[in-house]
C-alpha cells in the first residue's frame, strides 16, 4: 500500500461504547519499536463494528507522507495517550489498515 495525504483508510482496533450514546472508545496497540497503546474517543459514525470474528475499525486519514518509515495518521474525535496525528510506522500501517473509500455525495 502506498500512502498518500488524505488517504483514508480503517485501522483495525478493539472498540467499546464511549462516554455518551454517539461516542465509541478505541484501543490498539503499536508494534516495536514504538511499543506503545493508541487510546481516544471516536464519533460512532467513524467506527465499523466487526462481525463474524473480524476486527472492528475506526476511520483515519494519512496526514503526511511516509518519512523514515513512518507516517502520521489523523484519528476523528479525541486521543488520550498520544498526539493526534498519530505517528506510526508504515509497515504497522500496511498490516493493521485498509483502504476506505469515499462517502458518496448525495
Amino acid at each position: 500500500m502506498i500512502f498518500r495525504i488524505e488517504q483514508r483508510m480503517w485501522i483495525a482496533c478493539d472498540v467499546k461504547p464511549g462516554m455518551s450514546p454517539e461516542e465509541r472508545s478505541i484501543h490498539f496497540e503499536l508494534s516495536a519499536p514504538d511499543m506503545r497503546i493508541v487510546a481516544g474517543f471516536v464519533p460512532e459514525r467513524f467506527v465499523k463494528l466487526g462481525s463474524n470474528g473480524l476486527s472492528a475499525h475506526a476511520a483515519a486519514v494519512v496526514a503526511s507522507p511516509p518519512e523514515r518509515g513512518k507516517v502520521r495518521v489523523l484519528l476523528p474525535g479525541e486521543i488520550l495517550t498520544s498526539t493526534n496525528p498519530v505517528l506510526v510506522e508504515a509497515s504497522w500501517l500496511k498490516a493493521h489498515a485498509t483502504q476506505r473509500s469515499r462517502p458518496s455525495r448525495s
